[in-house]
């Protein structure tokens, strides 16, 4: 996708770490170019030109001089505590896949990304401590051989307010996951190592708060990245709610729904299963079909029945070179599956978004039993994509329509236009008001 200039500085006033390397911003006043996040002050519009890579940002005389770089680097040391865009490299092995071209815990990374030679020093110390209230060396206290806090840890993880989790809520509570008195729980990791999750709202307090069981200090950095993908706290609700709320279409439920979020991926694998399951059939049927695959291919995990949790949900792998036909599907969707996991273990396809949503969904797409309506969602949801739009969705060509009769999907891409970069967030809205109608949701 081609980002528009009026999109371009959309995205840039937000800081949204998902724009990161899609454009680099140069600023004619100054002859300086920066990227999306940079958090200096923005400079005033007119000044501003957008440009696709870095080197056509220097070409056109946006050169970043000895100052600029050393102004950008301390910022970002001095910011690296609140950087909410690193993703966890390692995350795989927990069940918490990363995304690709991002190695390393968030809080490491953030001072990566800061500029060269602090990983190992005062930098990363004080990031730990700021995100964490502790610093490195109690985490690493923090393991199963240790004497460790056997109810697990808990953190605080910050987010911009406001923030819509009863509605997110309603929206989850499928196959892995539980909801009981406004906390969601899921487990992940392995059969002998699994590891509860628990979350909940602190309203007031501009949090969330993780609690990670048992507390394993060198797995806790991954399990905090992905709590933060999933719940979408790098999202600006601000940002996008103004853009939002201007559309008479959208207005009311984003007064009624303010800060909601597009609820992310603990493993976009899950995602892509659940989207292909879900093709043509109501919200749900959906829901039984993904509690016959988790019975069927999912993991059993024992003592954590009385919380609603009995399975982690299966790997590439294992769906791979499983026998789909006692789940109830259609040959079509039991290929669709199988093809997609194939896939994913060649690594023919990556569900990351690193190359664009563009180039997500065409590879998505041509894996048999895939289209854009599928692509799309996979690439919302489980690739944290602000701009995916799952056009062909019957519940949003629904909700769009002036006269109870369904949009073309040509006609609901038109009228989504003016809400890009943010229209997933767009389709959350449309989502969550039909939901209130009595249609539910994806």
């Amino acid at each position: 996708m081609t980002l528009t200039h009026e999109q371009c500085f959309r995205a840039s006033r937000s800081g949204d770490a998902r724009f990161d390397g899609r454009f680099f911003t140069g600023v004619t006043s100054t002859g300086v170019y920066c990227r999306p996040i940079c958090r200096v002050r923005p400079p005033k519009r007119e000044n501003m030109r957008f440009y696709p890579i870095a080197a056509a940002a220097e070409a056109a005389g946006g050169g970043a001089g000895d100052a600029g770089l050393e102004r950008r680097i301390r910022d970002r040391v001095a910011s690296a505590a609140a950087d909410r865009g690193g993703r966890a490299g390692g995350a795989r092995r927990r069940g918490t896949r990363g995304r690709a071209g991002d190695r390393g815990a968030p809080a490491a990374t953030a001072v990566r990304r800061a500029g060269g030679g602090v990983t190992g020093g005062r930098g990363f110390n004080h990031a730990i401590r700021a995100s964490f209230g502790r610093p490195p060396r109690e985490l690493r206290r923090a393991r199963p051989n240790a004497p460790a806090e056997p109810a697990g840890l808990s953190f605080r993880l910050p987010d911009d307010e406001p923030f819509e989790w009863t509605a997110i809520l309603r929206y989850l509570a499928h196959g892995v996951e539980a909801i009981d008195g406004g906390v969601y729980r899921r487990l992940i990791g392995s059969v002998d190592a699994p590891t509860l999750v628990e979350l909940r709202n602190e309203p007031g307090r501009a949090a969330m708060q993780l609690r990670v069981t048992p507390a394993d200090g060198r797995e806790l950095l991954e399990v905090v990245g992905a709590a933060r993908r999933f719940l979408d706290l790098d999202a600006d609700p601000q940002a996008i709610q103004e853009h939002l709320a201007a559309d008479p279409r959208l207005a009311a439920g984003v007064k009624a729904h303010p800060g909601l979020r597009v609820p992310g991926a603990w493993d976009p694998f899950e995602v892509a299963v659940r989207a292909i399951l879900g093709q043509a059939v109501s919200v749900a049927a959906a829901s039984n079909l993904i509690a016959r695959f988790v019975a069927q291919l999912g993991v059993p995990v024992g003592g954590f029945a009385d919380l609603g949790l009995t399975h982690l949900f299966p790997t590439p792998e294992a769906v791979a070179r499983a026998d789909l036909s006692a789940v109830g599907l259609p040959r079509s969707r039991q290929a669709a599956l199988q093809a997609l996991a194939r896939a994913m273990v060649t690594e023919r396809v990556s569900l990351d978004a690193v190359r664009g949503l563009d180039d997500l969904v065409e590879s998505l797409c041509a894996i048999d039993g895939i289209g854009p309506w599928t692509a799309q969602y996979i690439a919302m949801r489980g690739c944290g994509e602000p701009d995916a739009f799952p056009s062909g969705d019957l519940v949003l060509r629904s909700a769009l329509s002036t006269n109870g009769a369904y949009l073309s999907r040509r006609a609901a891409e038109a009228a989504a236009e003016g809400w890009r970069p943010w229209r997933a967030y767009a389709a959350m809205q449309l989502w969550v008001g039909e939901q209130r109608a009595g249609e539910g949701t994806r």
